[in-house]
């Protein structure tokens, strides 16, 4: 059986409003760890996941309100 220890966060970038506005991801402010980025990248904001700062808490999952973030 999984736990949510054994599980990464993912985004799913056709829910995920934030190529709109770079700061107001709720998931990357939240995450206690720091793990969890978002930067604007040629015009353009990106998501970045950093794995090995990653906890794997489910917090940015349980913070995103757009039901972008999963732990999967």
């Amino acid at each position: 059986m999984m736990t949510m220890l054994d599980r990464i966060p993912w985004v799913d970038t056709t829910k995920c409003d934030i190529t709109q506005r770079c700061e107001g991801c709720k998931a990357a402010r939240l995450c206690p760890h720091g793990a969890f980025s978002v930067v604007n990248s040629e015009g353009a904001c990106r998501v970045f996941i950093d794995l090995e700062a990653c906890k794997r808490c489910g917090e940015c999952a349980h913070a995103c309100e757009l039901g972008a973030v999963r732990m999967i």
